[in-house]
């Protein structure tokens, strides 16, 4: 069995929780401890308190990708717990991130730290470069990364943007990674915020671990989607007979608001919210 507890989302449960813009999973189980993403500050080390997480036990953390409600708090985490743990990360991550405003301004929307500064503090992360590896031999847990663009109707927000040789340009996410996690019954998708597409994330699980997704847990990134999107991608979760959508963060009102009319699978994740992954 392996145990995912929600320490940072936009929303809470109930109780003392903080919430706020962002994202933290811990996972437990098969020999190890992973905490993926760390949301957008020290949120996260509060709220594994309340809910009687003790961080201090994680061997890995794994951030998915280069934006700072996903990375901000590592460093509360690392002020908390020090360099007991593996940093994990896809060689493309220390990228600067913008948000490409239609009025014609960016928007610094990147990590708070640089490679250079977490080496300072004796932190050295992993870089990954291949498309799966596994966290750590034997767990049967897998980061996956290069995700491939197999949809038609799932184009990466023309106003995510990044700097690069001197100039904004439009942000593809080639550091995005996700967890996945195998089992008979399928696989257990684990994302931070599917940048290249809900759909394009589940199809190349498919395609690389030769098996359907039985669950997806984490952010959709529907918060920009029309109608249309939305409703293919909840299509999609049922024609495939997805059997736990924990869609959460960056899903968007609306998106929330079509998953729980019209999607069967569909349960809420919140600050507070535990889910069992059974073997």
């Amino acid at each position: 069995m392996i145990t995912i507890t929600t320490l940072f989302e936009n929303t809470a449960a109930d109780g003392p929780l903080e919430a706020g813009m962002g994202l933290s999973f811990f996972l437990q189980g098969r020999g190890t401890s992973i905490l993926f993403d760390t949301g957008s500050g020290p949120g996260l080390v509060r709220n594994a308190a309340a809910l009687g997480v003790d961080l201090s036990e994680t061997e890995f953390c794994v951030l998915s990708h280069s934006h700072y409600d996903h990375t901000r708090g590592y460093l509360s985490f690392l002020e908390a717990f020090g360099t007991g743990h593996t940093l994990v990360l896809h060689d493309h991550f220390f990228v600067k991130k913008y948000w490409l405003h239609e009025e014609g301004y960016t928007e610094y929307v990147g990590i708070p730290f640089t490679e250079e500064e977490l080496m300072a503090r004796d932190v050295h992360p992993i870089l990954l470069h291949e498309p799966v590896t596994e966290i750590k031999e034997g767990t049967g847990i897998y980061i996956m990364g290069d995700i491939l663009s197999l949809c038609d109707f799932e184009p990466v927000d023309p106003c995510q943007g990044m700097w690069k040789n001197g100039d904004y340009v439009h942000d593809p996410f080639d550091e995005e990674i996700c967890l996945v996690i195998p089992s008979d019954e399928g696989a257990t998708v684990i994302s931070g915020c599917s940048h290249r597409g809900t759909v394009n994330t589940c199809e190349t699980v498919k395609r690389r671990f030769n098996m359907p997704v039985r669950a997806f847990i984490g952010g959709t990134h529907l918060v920009a989607a029309d109608e249309s999107r939305i409703a293919k991608t909840i299509r999609y979760f049922e024609t495939e007979n997805i059997k736990f959508a924990g869609v959460c963060h960056c899903t968007g009102e609306e998106g929330l608001a079509a998953f729980r009319e019209h999607c069967g699978c569909y349960s809420p994740v919140r600050c507070g919210s535990v889910i069992h992954v059974a073997e």
